[in-house]
């Protein structure tokens, strides 16, 4: 069930939700959210901006933002061309892939959606190409009345596998797009900035895996591209948890991206090392992705950033509460020993 809810800081507000009635009407009223073209290659657009998913792998393909017509950022020079790569595998002799290399009838994957005028969810999950040792997952949803969608992935070691590249988080543009990236810093508590422009092929700008946003921005378009980091989860479902120096980095060539390094060797002075990774390992993602116009003065520059950043970060604490009917018998309980209920003589008190 999905609808607006519009609650003020530090209060509440209660909202009845009825269901199993068959014959109920679906919603039929119309919102800013349109999506329109065939799965997985949809296009969705709301008030803010115009999303075009990859026809393939059902990835983020091209992004412009409705104030800025007349720019239109996408990557289209290295494999597929999408704007969204990661979860990524590189364990040699076998080749990098990515998520973003899912394709029908050759790399193979499950597919579901969910649409209405409220949210449009997308949903991908089956085995990483030409690697039989990771599970993985993409989930994209799209909302009516926001300028931002949120993406949520995942990586699942499903037997050891040794890698010298296991990354997550990324969002990679040509080169040209943009001419800077920005980040907040939490560790120094500011905004640092650096001109992609003039710096070398394969310069690297490295920060803390606890970032709370990154962005592309470009002071003569106007505008930017950031990635709001709601949250993140590295753990194990056999207690053998694995990550090697994990941080975020961001990274020039033919393209500019960022990305979420979690075992990376390959980027180190020891490129050849290769990591272990256990089975039952477990990598989750969670972001919040806004095109935005970039402010014209140094104070305001990012305050979208700042301010969706800030709500991202501290969400509606949503309750769900399923109230029983008076007319419903509770069960009695079922024990594994039927003698030891503690409510009789042998609940280890004594009776006066």
């Amino acid at each position: 069930v999905a609808f607006p809810a519009d609650v003020e800081a530090n209060a509440s507000s209660i909202y009845l939700i009825f269901y199993g009635n068959p014959d109920a009407p679906a919603p039929s009223y119309s919102t800013d959210l349109q999506v329109t073209g065939n799965a997985p290659g949809e296009t969705v657009e709301n008030a803010t901006y115009r999303l075009k998913l990859h026809d393939l792998s059902g990835m983020l393909d091209e992004v412009s933002l409705k104030a800025k017509p007349e720019y239109t950022f996408v990557h289209k020079k290295e494999t597929n061309g999408a704007i969204q790569w990661n979860p990524d595998v590189y364990a040699p002799p076998r080749a990098w892939v990515h998520v973003s290399d899912w394709e029908p009838g050759k790399y193979d994957y499950q597919y579901e959606e969910k649409k209405g005028p409220v949210v449009f969810r997308t949903r991908r999950w089956g085995q990483m190409p030409q690697m039989p040792e990771v599970t993985t997952s993409m989930e994209f949803e799209f909302y009516a009345g926001v300028p931002y969608f949120v993406m949520r992935s995942s990586l699942q070691i499903q037997h050891d596998v040794a890698v010298q590249a296991l990354r997550n988080a990324e969002v990679v543009f040509a080169r040209e797009a943009f001419s800077e990236v920005a980040w907040m810093d939490p560790e120094r508590d500011r905004i640092e900035t650096r001109h992609i422009v003039s710096a070398p092929d394969l310069t690297e700008w490295t920060m803390s895996d606890k970032t709370p946003w990154v962005a592309f921005f470009d002071r003569d378009k106007g505008c930017g591209y950031g990635g709001i980091q709601i949250g993140y989860t590295n753990s194990s479902l056999t207690g053998h948890s694995r990550t090697l120096n994990p941080y975020m980095y961001v990274t020039t060539g033919p393209w500019i991206y960022w990305t979420r390094s979690l075992a990376y060797p390959y980027g180190s002075r020891n490129p050849q090392h290769l990591v272990n990774i256990p089975a039952g390992n477990v990598y989750l993602e969670e972001w919040g992705y806004i095109p935005f116009e970039i402010g014209k003065t140094d104070t305001d520059r990012f305050k979208t950033m700042e301010d969706w950043q800030g709500r991202l970060a501290h969400p509606l604490d949503v309750h769900l509460d399923d109230p029983s009917d008076p007319r419903i018998e509770i069960p009695e309980e079922i024990y594994i020993e039927p003698t030891k209920t503690g409510w009789g003589d042998d609940a280890g008190f004594h009776k006066d």
